[in-house]
């Protein structure tokens, strides 16, 4: 933003302007060591070989880089020198100097590398009505910085295209005032008539700034009309997210009021939707639609890659990842899906058939117990943190859920299904027969689990079914 106004006023570099211009000379230099440095995925597998890093680097950014970072330096150095050199050489250091200037500003073309990951990093993390609203922001930002390169390129071609007499379009300015602001506030007036088609009081006087006003008519066609097509297109999208959200809570109010919800109960209910409308839902396989274009093998391995750290923290599917990781990655993965909850959503409730096993991989849980639903005194409460297992029973045994696990953070839960598993099982010999051994096991541990010689089994813990504990007892069995 800078480089433009500093080329086309021919500021010299003191004070805040040689700060700025050190500053981004040492960051670029940096930049082609840190990029030397950097992995790299291909076709899903990170490749942090020094050689191939390098070899990519230089078919692609690296030439380039090193041209302008080579020019940054050179202006940098010429520009300390000019005023250590006699009068005539001086001035052809000076123009060296100026030339090398004008070379810097194909230095932005690095800045499209930097707004590419700005835009992975808001596709990532932010909400689809927040990078909507960014988006326009950028777009609208984009073209003030459009109008301010050509509003510092139309000063410049004032100041260094004149004709034969001396005649341009900075004669008037300069006559009435000499200031930088109002040079500056005159270009970009003109150039804002030029983007946006409205046209200027400020006339051309010359061929050269006439051929200049031309092609910046042109410029300002094409790229106006891209950008404000960009916008209406965001604001539209803008407005059919909130009509969407809009129509949903109009929609649930009616229902509610149809059914004579309770005022206190009606107010919860529209407060809890409202508030999840507008969070960002971490996306679960399902929605990711594009994994429908992977192969299988390709799919297999991206699933095991995302689930497996997590289930191998169990002992024994971490044994069947030794037996056979093949038949794992192949099969077992089928049984489990990562699942994303928000905060305060119930896992499971008590007295209900359990169906499946859960891992928590991130986030919090409260497991409730009540005396009408699990063999204790009183009301009991108990906070669950990352990397527990939940209601590992109900792949083993026919399980009823003793408790309720309720959600007090944004998680992300493994769930492992028990009938998916149990179609998974036969596939091999080998784990068949463990798998058999493990859960006769285990069912054991569960009937004989009672007080006094262990407490009542629940849905976070079965006594005596450590992996250690189950790999002795099947030993003796």
């Amino acid at each position: 933003t800078l480089l433009p106004y500093v080329l086309a006023w021919d500021i010299d570099l003191e004070g805040f302007f040689s700060a700025f211009a050190w500053l981004s000379v040492l960051f670029w230099t940096f930049d082609i060591g840190i990029s030397c440095t950097t992995g790299f995925y291909k076709e899903g597998v990170l490749i942090s070989s020094q050689k191939e890093i390098v070899k990519r680097y230089a078919s692609s950014w690296m030439v380039l880089d090193s041209i302008l970072v080579t020019f940054d330096w050179l202006s940098m150095m010429t520009s300390l020198a000019v005023s250590s050199f006699s009068n005539t050489s001086g001035l052809k250091m000076l123009r060296f100097a100026k030339i090398g200037k004008v070379l810097r500003i194909f230095g932005i073309l690095r800045a499209a590398r930097y707004l590419k990951v700005f835009v992975d990093l808001m596709d990532r993390f932010l909400s689809d009505t927040v990078h909507m609203v960014l988006t326009m922001a950028m777009l609208f930002l984009s073209m003030l910085w459009f109008t301010h390169v050509i509003a510092c390129t139309w000063y410049a071609v004032g100041q260094f295209a004149c004709n034969e007499n001396g005649s341009c379009w900075t004669d008037d300015i300069k006559d009435a005032e000499t200031s930088v602001v109002s040079g500056y506030t005159a270009s970009f007036y003109w150039a804002s008539g030029m983007v946006t088609l409205a046209g200027t009081d400020i006339y051309p006087v010359n061929s050269f700034e006439r051929l200049f006003s031309v092609f910046c008519l042109i410029l300002g066609l094409v790229g106006s009309s891209t950008i404000v097509s960009s916008l209406s297109a965001s604001m539209v999208e803008v407005g059919m997210a909130r009509k969407e959200r809009t129509q949903k809570l109009r929609i649930l109010r009616r229902y509610l009021r149809q059914n004579g919800v309770t005022t206190n109960l009606a107010v919860a209910v529209q407060t809890q939707v409202s508030k999840r409308l507008h969070e960002v839902q971490a996306p679960t396989e399902n929605d990711v639609s594009a994994l429908q274009d992977l192969g299988a093998s390709l799919r297999a391995k991206l699933r095991s890659e995302i689930l497996w750290p997590h289930v191998t923290s169990h002992g024994f599917f971490r044994f069947l990842s030794n037996l056979d990781s093949a038949w794992c990655s192949r099969f077992f993965m089928g049984a489990m899906d990562l699942v994303p909850f928000r905060a305060n959503d119930d896992l499971f409730l008590p007295s209900v058939h359990a169906v499946a096993a859960y891992y928590l991989a991130r986030g919090s849980i409260d497991y409730l117990q009540e005396p009408r639903s699990a063999p204790v005194e009183k009301p009991t409460s108990k906070t669950v943190q990352a990397g527990v297992w939940l209601s590992e029973s109900a792949l083993w045994a026919k399980w009823i859920h003793v408790g309720q696990a309720h959600t007090t953070a944004v998680c992300d839960i493994v769930v492992v299904h028990g009938d998916r598993l149990r179609e998974a099982l036969p596939k091999q010999r080998q784990v068949m027969s463990l798998a058999s051994h493990y859960a006769k096991v285990f069912h054991s541990c569960i009937i004989t689990a009672k007080p006094p010689n262990a407490p009542w089994p629940s849905d976070l813990e079965v006594p005596f079914t450590d992996w250690a504990e189950a790999v002795l007892a099947m030993n003796e069995n």
